[in-house]
């Protein structure tokens, strides 16, 4: 028997040249030109929203990261009249902000951001910033005064001379095992190592 001819193809819906007055969704069909404008707009609404959302909440972060940078007319550092870090105090600002944002996480918490009520004197975020002011104070223990201290005494820097990284980073293991905040304790890598004996 013979098979049947093939049907042929239908006319197009629309005549050539012309396009459907309605856009086809997958899940539920056509879809009218406003309906689908609405639909798109919506969807770019939300991209705007949530990309409003994700700044505010880096600039949030942002702000609420400690930042110590240089000073100038603050009390002399013992035993010279030098007082500002300008130009040579960097490596000194930098491992504040380091040991600042450690002790952040460590009494406040890694998801911790910066409320109104932190900037009151007396609260915890202010107390701790005041271990780092720019002040000869016994209950100063970071302060630029101290640290210089300790570079004269211990690893003979003078006052104004530049601090390597390695040489700030042994200093600050000096202070913080002095101070032991909450028993935290500094570890310094020798020769870019970290050993299990000595964070252990």
């Amino acid at each position: 028997s013979r098979s049947p001819p093939p049907k042929k193809p239908s006319p197009a819906l629309y005549p050539s040249g012309t396009k459907s007055a309605f856009a086809t969704s997958p899940r539920t069909g056509p879809v009218a030109p406003d309906r689908f404008e609405s639909l798109r707009q919506r969807k770019e609404n939300k991209l705007q929203e949530h990309k409003l959302r994700m700044v505010n909440m880096f600039l949030h972060d942002f702000e609420s990261r400690i930042y110590f940078t240089y000073r100038e007319t603050f009390p002399a550092l013992y035993p010279t009249d030098v007082t500002t870090d300008l130009g040579w105090g960097c490596m000194i600002r930098t491992c504040q902000m380091m040991v600042a944002h450690a002790m952040v996480v460590k009494f406040l918490g890694r998801s911790w951001r910066l409320k109104p009520s932190d900037k009151d004197a007396g609260s915890l975020h202010c107390n701790l910033i005041r271990w780092f002011a720019d002040l000869p104070a016994i209950d100063v223990p970071y302060s630029i005064h101290r640290i210089c201290h300790v570079g004269q005494r211990v690893f003979k820097r003078k006052v104004g001379q530049w601090y390597e990284p390695s040489v700030v980073a042994k200093i600050f293991k000096v202070l913080v095992e002095r101070h032991r905040p909450g028993s935290m304790a500094l570890c310094v890598a020798r020769d870019g190592v970290l050993y299990t004996r000595d964070i252990l």
